[in-house]
Order: structure tokens, then C-alpha cells, then sequence
């Protein structure tokens, strides 16, 4: 076997272990690498091994010294050789440079730099890329074709790149020190990556492989270890995980109509395993100023700009008089004087300036935008086309750019993800007059006394974060607010909101807006709305300087020629119709996220979350190019997460509502839990209660089947207990649990059966 493995040998001269005195010219280009434990590179990397690695003699019997010595002097052998050959074509210093880059990343030192070891190397300097790049990179080297470089190999690609060290940021002959310097790394591998044509086509490569292990499986002569090594160099897994090239019939594998999070996902995840993709975004109804640029809407009208205003409302609190006064802060000026809490009581140290905040969150915006954009172009395989489109075929889509021109592009399968837009109100007056409520974070001027119409998440929220800003909030909803979650939840955040002076119209509806313009004033115009009750028809007139629509949202699909594709959307809700499988009605069209209909067998299931539209697009790609079969569980134990100052709600699972909906009133049971947190005792922050709910199911031994939770971080306590009801955790289990101490997770070790018993631990701490 080891004359079949080893070409061409001249006798061995005996020589010490750095091989000096050996004269060989062939590499061993098979010799069985040893097995590397992922965790033992980084410590390598750290420490580079010497160059030539040393035998420890001591500890090795002499045939595994001789294989050793054997090994390393192959290494040296073939490394000098490849100098000798491109030394007019490189500098010695470039070439010791070079030597030396290549020991370093080659961790299990054999002279065969694989995709594997280049990939660890990579990511130990801060320089990302996929398996599948990896791989691509060696093959554009690999003249020998084995599945990985040899230093000579790597020279070659060197030259091609025409690589210097002049260019890679090397001015001095001290490149020995420089090569700790992550930023050199960088520089001399994106110089590399940029030469290599990183799309060819490799079916030919890789049926090579496959015929000779094929020929081979059954030879007597050759050693199943060859075959296992062919297997492990080139990874040949599954034909989905290789890339192949574009059917000829195609411009693109896949193209994604919406770069939301289920289109952004399904997008990058073809990408990584080397499917041409093409996203189409335009957001044609969205006001927002970012709203055309490469971040979902998440990032740019959502999650982004309401978290940090939030947050801003959190800021302002903090700073406040009666927050801070009590622990010892008070204004500078008053340094060294004893302050009268009463009389500083109503002080504030800040006022909020609007315009300052809006900039500051746009800006930020932008910067994720220009993030993700870079982001995006590392994908190489990834078009972006920032312009709108419609069916032209099953597999055609229509573009039209900023500039009125048209293209035509068409793919193998097409995924639509356009999300949904904010209703408009349909009264008289209502046009020209309201925003919606992507279009209060991009609002420079004070919006002044702002009235919120709708009674959903965003309205809440909305309302919530506005009233931290210290401004006039009043909510208008003809029916009761946030249906479909825990009735005692949501009475406990519309006290809440009250308790901050947010004015709350249940059963009232808009009829007219009348506008009277203003001069000399930010504030432009003063709107009077015209409202009337549903049950009594009592009319009320009230004054506001902004009306923000929350009113709910329709996905925009009537802009997608569906007809020309023979897809079928729902007559009443415009959403597109899918299977279990996420599939159309039209086979390699696929729709998920707002714009697709779902069949929920619970009742008031809420799904329309960044959270399960990403994971959908995750599991729609696994089962469009990796051959898994599992759909998305929509309804699995699903989180939920709201912005209700001055805290936040998260639940998990079922509300009681819809518990004794699906399991009957006798065969649950509902556990409560009140507390103020710790460092709320001390002042006058916050005296509103925070609240936990459990509920749990008699006939399964109590297994939880739902939390609800009710304080401060409330996403960041629930994500854990998560996990906790997908595995089907009981009530015993959590009583049971260790908790960490002093935390406001803690609430659920202290659970009472009732509502009013839980009053009795109110104010316990230690």
C-alpha cells in the first residue's frame, strides 16, 4: 500500500528529525493526518509550532519515531523545492513570508493545507467565510487534485493574486512579528480571495472522486483508509451541500421577493452552500426614509427604533429627580449640599430635545443598513436589486427600476416574502392628515399631543415609549385592546399605561378629521377628531397635533401579479395561500411570514413576529437544499415579547383564555406571583407591580403549558423558560430549580394558586 501511495522515491539518507540529510522530491501526499479536536486550535494558533516541528524521541517507539521523522522531512522536503521553483518569481523575504503563513494555518503540520484548517486559521484572525468558500478556494489550487494545497499550490495561487508585501502592508523586513498582526492576515488573504474566480464548476471534480471510489470500494489492492481520505478531504456528503452551477434555463436558483427576516434568511442561507441568489426589494409603501435600503423592516421602522426609544423613555427616568435623589445623585451645582428631597421632588435634570433623538436613532440606522449591506456582498453569490417588481411567469419576475427601464429576470424556485403595510384610515379628512406608526421614528418635529388609533401591539408599544418621552398620549380602539393575549396581562398594562397618564378610549371610532393650519409654530397643525361611540353614538371633538394609525396590516400581494404565476390568494385577507410545506398553489413558488395564510388550531395564536418569520425561512431553505423534511410548527410553543413601558411582557404558550379553550377549565390550573424588584425599593421609580403567571395542565402532571411575565427585561427572563416548555417542563420541575439570586426571574420560584394570595410576597426580598 505504501509503494502504491508514494509515486516516485529516492532512497531514504539517514538524517535527525528536521530532516537535513534527506533527499526526497516527492511528497507523501496521502499520509493519514492525525485527528484534530476543534477546541485544541485556538490554543495553536496562539502559539505558532516551530518550523520544523521537533519529535519528542522519549515518548515515541522507534516506528512512530521513523514515521514522524519520515513525515517531516517530506514537509520540508516539498516546501523547499516549491521555494527553489518561484524564487525569481518572489523575493526570499516574500517567500519566508509566506512559509511561514502557510505552517501556521497547515495545524496538523503534514504539508496539506485543507479547507478546514484554512477555515479555523481564518476566523482565529477575524477573517469569515462558509465551508463551502473554503472549499472553492482549494480547488481553484489544487492542481493535484486531492482535496488540498500543498505549499506549492499555495505559491501558485500566490502569484496569481501577484501578492507583495508591499501590498499586504509589510514596509519592513520585520514580517515575523507582523505576522501576529491580525490586520496583515486580512489583508494578504482578501488580496488572495479577490484573484480566485470563486464559480467554477466542480461537478466534474467531484464525479472524479466519486467514480474512483466507486472503482476502488471493492479492489483488494487499495486500502479502504484511501478512500476514507478522499471522502474527508473533499467532504462528499450530500450532492445539495455541493455547489453546482445555474441550470442553463435560469438566471438564478432562487430569487426572494422581500429582504424581511424569513427572505433574508431563506436568501443567505442558499448563499452559504453556493446557490446563485437573487433579493428583490423595493418597500414601495413603506414612508420611512430607510425604508429602500438593504436592512429588513425590523431594523429600520421596528425592533431598531423601538427598543432605543424605549429605552430613551428608561434614560430619562433614570436621570429624573426621584429616581436619582435617593441614591445620592443630584445636579452639580448643588454639590456639597444636603438637597431637600420634597422640595426637589418634581425637578428634573433633563428635558428631551425630539429632533436630537430622531437624528441619533437615523443615524444609527444607516449605519446598520451600510452594515448590512457590506454584509450582504460578502455572500458572492447574493444580487440585490433595489427596485419593484411583479410576476411575469412562474418563474419570471418583472422589474422596474428607479429609472422607469424593466428587466426580466427568472429563477429556478421563487420565495415571496414582502411582510405586509399599515392599513389607512378611510374617513373623511383622514389622508394627507395621519401617519402610520413606521413613520413616527423618522418624525423631526415634536409631534406634540398625539392620538394612537388601534387597540393592537404597536399601538400599545407606541403609546408606551411615547409617554416615557414625557408626551400627551391618548389610545382610541373601537374594540377591547390586544385580543388573542392574556385578558389579566393586558388589564395589569393598561393600568400600567394609565398610572404614566395615558388617556385610553375603549368603543370609540374615528369619523372625521378636520385640519387647521398653523403659523409660527413647530407644530404645523392643530387636527381635531371627530369621534363617535359604537354602543351609546355619543360625538366627542378632541384636539391633537399628531394621529398615528395602528390599525392593523394587509399584506400587499394585489401589487404582485399573482395571476401571471397562478397563485391563489384569500379573497378576505389577500394573504397567500400555502401548505404545510410553505408551497403555492403554483409548484417552486413559495410563500411565507405576513404575507402567507396559516391554519392555527388554537384560537388567538399571534405568529406575525420577526422571530417566527426568520425561523420559517431557515426551515424553508433546509428543506429546499439540504433534503430535510420537518416544516414550521406554527403551533409549537411560540414566544411573545411587547415594549409596555415602563417595563416589558413576554409569554410563552397559551394564554388562560385560550388554555381553557383547548384543555377545559377543570383541567387547568393557574399560578400567580407579585413582586417589586430590589433596586426599585430604594426611591420613587416604578411602584407599579411585577407580575408572573403559570399555567399548567392536571392530566399531564402539571406540564406548563404556559408563562406569562410581566417586569423589567421581560424578553431576556423568558427566553430561557422557552426552551423549558418546548421540552415539556412541569411545575415540579420549576420548583425544583436553583434560582439565581437576587433576580426578577426569581418571581416564578414563588408561585400562589390564587391572585390575592400573592400578595403575600409583595415586598419579600431575602
Amino acid at each position: 500500500m505504501e509503494d502504491e501511495l508514494v509515486e516516485e522515491s529516492k532512497p531514504i539518507v539517514e538524517g535527525d528529525a528536521s530532516g537535513e540529510g534527506v533527499n526526497l522530491e516527492v511528497t507523501n501526499r496521502h499520509a493519514e493526518k492525525e485527528c484534530v479536536e476543534p477546541q485544541e486550535v485556538a490554543g495553536w494558533l496562539e502559539s505558532p509550532p516551530p518550523s520544523p516541528p521537533q519529535i519528542d524521541k522519549s515518548t515515541d517507539t522507534d516506528s512512530s519515531y521513523k514515521l514522524k521523522a519520515l513525515q517531516t522531512a517530506l514537509v520540508n522536503s516539498g516546501i523547499e523545492n516549491a521555494k527553489q521553483k518561484y524564487s525569481k518569481v518572489f523575493h526570499q523575504l516574500e517567500l519566508n513570508f509566506f512559509e511561514k503563513l502557510f505552517r501556521i494555518a497547515n495545524i496538523a503540520q503534514d504539508g496539506l493545507l485543507n479547507d478546514t484548517e484554512l477555515m479555523f486559521f481564518l476566523d482565529h484572525h477575524d477573517y469569515v467565510i462558509s465551508k463551502q468558500e473554503a472549499r472553492q478556494i482549494i480547488r481553484e489550487g489544487d492542481q493535484n487534485r486531492d482535496g488540498a494545497l500543498d505549499f506549492a499550490e499555495f505559491l501558485s495561487l500566490c502569484e496569481k493574486a501577484s501578492i507583495n508585501l508591499e501590498e499586504i502592508g509589510i514596509l519592513s523586513e520585520d514580517w515575523e512579528r507582523q505576522l501576529q498582526n491580525s490586520v496583515k492576515i486580512r489583508n494578504f488573504f482578501r488580496i488572495l480571495f479577490d484573484s480566485i474566480n470563486i464559480a467554477p464548476c466542480i461537478q466534474e471534480t467531484v464525479e472524479y472522486f466519486e467514480n474512483k471510489i466507486a472503482e476502488n470500494a471493492d479492489c483488494k489492492s487499495v486500502d479502504n483508509s484511501e478512500i476514507c481520505l478522499l471522502q474527508r478531504n473533499y467532504m462528499l456528503t450530500t450532492t445539495t451541500e455541493i455547489m453546482t452551477p445555474v441550470s442553463g434555463e435560469y438566471d438564478f436558483d432562487l430569487i426572494v421577493l422581500g429582504n424581511g427576516a424569513g427572505g433574508n434568511s431563506v436568501a443567505k442561507e442558499a448563499a452559504k452552500i453556493g446557490k446563485k441568489v437573487a433579493i428583490c426589494d423595493s418597500s414601495p409603501n413603506n414612508s420611512a426614509p430607510n425604508s429602500s435600503f438593504f436592512a429588513p423592516s425590523c431594523v429600520n421602522v421596528g425592533c431598531v427604533p423601538k427598543t432605543l426609544m424605549n429605552y430613551a423613555g428608561v434614560v430619562g427616568d433614570t436621570v429624573d429627580q426621584r429616581t436619582s435623589l435617593p441614591f445620592g445623585w443630584f445636579a452639580a451645582q448643588e454639590a456639597g449640599v444636603s438637597p431637600n428631597l420634597e422640595e426637589q421632588a418634581d425637578k428634573s435634570l433633563f428635558t428631551n430635545d425630539w429632533s436630537t433623538l430622531v437624528d441619533n436613532i437615523q443615524s444609527y440606522i444607516r449605519t446598520l443598513n451600510f452594515e448590512r449591506q457590506f454584509g450582504l456582498e460578502h455572500y458572492k453569490w447574493v444580487q440585490y436589486y433595489n427596485s419593484s417588481y411583479e410576476f411575469d411567469g412562474p418563474h419570471t419576475i418583472k422589474l422596474t427600476h428607479e429609472d422607469k427601464t424593466t428587466e426580466f429576470i427568472t429563477g429556478e424556485k421563487i420565495v415571496i416574502a414582502i411582510g405586509s403595510t399599515y392599513r389607512q384610515l378611510d374617513i373623511p379628512g383622514a389622508q394627507g392628515n395621519c401617519i402610520t406608526v413606521d413613520d413616527i421614528f423618522s418624525v423631526r418635529h415634536h409631534p406634540g399631543r398625539v392620538l394612537i388609533i388601534g387597540g393592537g401591539e404597536d399601538a400599545i408599544e407606541i403609546a408606551g415609549l411615547l409617554c416615557g418621552l414625557k408626551l400627551e398620549v391618548t389610545i382610541m380602539s373601537r374594540s377591547p385592546v390586544l385580543k388573542g393575549f392574556d385578558r389579566r396581562m393586558t388589564t395589569l398594562i393598561l393600568e400600567t399605561l394609565h398610572s404614566r397618564g395615558v388617556k385610553i378610549m375603549i368603543g370609540w371610532t374615528p369619523v372625521e378629521i378636520l385640519c387647521e393650519e398653523r403659523s409660527g409654530s413647530h407644530l404645523k397643525k392643530k387636527l381635531t377628531l371627530c369621534a363617535k361611540h359604537v354602543q351609546t353614538g355619543e360625538r366627542s371633538n378632541k384636539d391633537f397635533d399628531t394621529i398615528i394609525l395602528a390599525i392593523g396590516r394587509k399584506p400587499a400581494t394585489r401589487l404582485l401579479n399573482l395571476k401571471n404565476a397562478e397563485v391563489l390568494i384569500e379573497d378576505d385577507t389577500h394573504k397567500i395561500w400555502v401548505d404545510s410545506q410553505d408551497m403555492t398553489t403554483t409548484e417552486d413558488v413559495f410563500a411565507l411570514g405576513d404575507c402567507a395564510s396559516q391554519r392555527l388550531s388554537t384560537p388567538s395564536t399571534l405568529i406575525n413576529f420577526n422571530g417566527v418569520a426568520y425561523q420559517a425561512g431557515l426551515n424553508l431553505s433546509k428543506r429546499l437544499y439540504h433534503g430535510h423534511i420537518d416544516s414550521m410548527e406554527y403551533d409549537q410553543v411560540l414566544p411573545r415579547f411587547l415594549l409596555t413601558y415602563p417595563h416589558s411582557y413576554a409569554c410563552v404558550g397559551l394564554s388562560e383564555e385560550d388554555a381553557v379553550i383547548e384543555h377545559g377549565e377543570t383541567n387547568i390550573d393557574v399560578y400567580h406571583s407579585r413582586s417589586i424588584p430590589l433596586q426599585y425599593q430604594l426611591g420613587n421609580r416604578y411602584k407599579t407591580v411585577c407580575y408572573a403567571k403559570m399555567i399548567t395542565l392536571k392530566s399531564e402532571d402539571e406540564r406548563i403549558v404556559g408563562l406569562h411575565y410581566l417586569g423589567p427585561n421581560a424578553g431576556d427572563v423568558m427566553q430561557g423558560y422557552v426552551l423549558a416548555l418546548k421540552l415539556k417542563a412541569r411545575k415540579v420541575d420549576m420548583d425544583s430549580m436553583i434560582n439565581i439570586h437576587p433576580t426578577s426571574a426569581e418571581i416564578f420560584s414563588r408561585m400562589s394558586k390564587t391572585f390575592e394570595e400573592s400578595d403575600l410576597v409583595l415586598n419579600s426580598t431575602c
